[in-house]
């Protein structure tokens, strides 16, 4: 037979101790136990058991983050220290002769890694020595080769030494573009300007009266930027105008024409 009111009691009261055996219930919102195993383990968080708990703790700064190799190990060796037969910590946990194992080890592997950082720097320098050398001797077996062969390539060639391209002939300027001609300000002058070119030293200026034809063009002036004014030229005529670039490789070829009545 149900005892009634017993089972109406623990129906209406779920938050019951979730342990208790007799209940039968177990409230969703109550705490896990922490596992008896991560009780045993030191310096843990039972949420993590492989984690350091130093972000854990109330008290202790270590800092261990903030330290070199060799900080730390120093660091390391004075906590030993300080707590070997220190009777306030009669029972060190991990023991001390661990501690200092792990300290013992870190400053093995640092010394080994220091040590061989040295001996690459040893052996770059050497290495460099040495190429400074070759260099050295090259260049001179490369002098004295150029002094018995001279400008003859195949020389040159013939002793495993590759000769210097011959220095290209410099190209001509490109031909000025967009020549225009405007009205001066004063009376027989004319304004001509077009667009720079980018190796041209200097320009060549020629002009014709009306029609002009390929022995009417006569020279007028030579300009050091793209424009130029001429002046003295006849009123009411009309003129043509056309302009070459001058550099190393010599003259373009003439702009288009340009054509203006001088006022």
């Amino acid at each position: 037979m149900w005892d009634l009111p017993n089972v109406v009691r623990r129906q209406s009261n779920p938050k019951q101790d979730p342990r208790d055996p007799e209940s039968g219930l177990r409230d969703p919102e109550a705490s896990s136990p922490i596992p008896e195993a991560t009780q045993l383990l030191p310096n843990v968080s039972p949420l993590n058991p492989y984690a350091p708990e130093e972000n854990l703790m109330a008290r202790i700064r270590l800092n261990l983050k903030k330290l070199s190799v060799t900080e730390k190990v120093a660091k390391g060796r004075q906590i030993v220290t300080a707590m070997t037969n220190n009777t306030s910590f009669p029972n060190p946990s991990p023991p001390l002769t661990e501690v200092t194992t792990s300290l013992d080890n870190l400053s093995e592997a640092f010394a080994l890694v220091q040590s061989a950082r040295s001996e690459v720097s040893t052996r770059v320098q050497t290495q460099e020595s040495a190429e400074a050398k070759v260099n050295q001797v090259l260049t001179q077996l490369a002098g004295y080769v150029e002094s018995v062969a001279g400008q003859n390539d195949t020389l040159i060639t013939s002793a495993g030494m590759e000769a210097k391209a011959s220095p290209s002939a410099p190209t001509p300027p490109n031909v000025p573009q967009a020549l225009a001609a405007a009205a001066g300000e004063h009376e027989g002058e004319i304004i001509l300007t077009w667009k720079a070119v980018s190796n041209a030293r200097s320009y060549t200026i020629e002009s014709s009266l009306d029609p002009a034809t390929p022995a009417s063009w006569t020279h007028v002036g030579i300009a050091t930027s793209a424009s130029k004014a001429l002046s003295g030229l006849t009123s009411g005529k009309r003129y043509w105008f056309r302009v070459a670039a001058i550099g190393a490789g010599g003259q373009s070829g003439w702009s288009e024409h340009a054509t203006k009545v001088v006022p």
